[in-house]
């Protein structure tokens, strides 16, 4: 049950002001847990996603200028970033969003530009489920076929675990700019 609500509060955090994807914790849960456990953690961080991104895009709409300044000033997103988003927003609508965070930038971008440029709430939610949903239930399916497929101990599933997801961060932050 705690594990169900880290998810859910994990994917409402990236979704406004934190920078480590609700993947981390989807996998940890699959990999230690089992794919059963992993799909529900990844549920759950769809859930605080949607409502996150939900909150992202209501108060870029409300104040589109603020949100889209205070994106640039999350860690990894530049104001380069943001403007990009914004025109990819502008000249594809939700399918900048459904593709866009595949290639690293992060949702919650997506989801101020969309509420910065009025898409229909409706479009918007539907995008935010076939942008974050296959990720997080592949990122749970496979954290927890790996450790079956592997059998090691839990100990070392977590410190794999670990190394897996410093290693991507250690990447993931030196090629992003700032």
């Amino acid at each position: 049950m705690r594990a169900r609500a880290v998810a859910a509060l994990w994917g409402f955090a990236e979704a406004t002001v934190f920078f480590l994807v609700p993947d981390v914790i989807v996998t940890y849960v699959g990999a230690l847990r089992g794919l059963r456990a992993g799909l529900i953690a990844g549920g759950f961080a769809l859930a605080g996603a949607l409502i996150g991104g939900s909150v992202t895009y209501v108060l870029a709409a409300w104040m589109p200028d603020a949100v889209m300044a205070w994106m640039a000033w999350v860690p990894a997103i530049s104001p380069a970033m943001v403007a990009r988003v914004q025109e990819e927003v502008r000249a594809s609508g939700v399918w900048a969003m459904v593709l866009g965070p595949l290639s690293g930038t992060p949702y919650k971008i997506y989801a101020a530009a969309a509420g910065a440029q009025a898409v229909p709430y409706p479009t918007f939610l539907a995008a935010s489920v076939l942008a974050r949903l296959p990720r997080f239930v592949a990122a749970g399916a496979v954290a927890a076929w790996l450790a079956r497929r592997f059998s090691a101990p839990s100990r070392r599933i977590q410190v794999i675990w670990l190394a897996c997801w410093i290693a991507f961060y250690a990447f993931y932050f030196s090629v992003m700019p700032r």
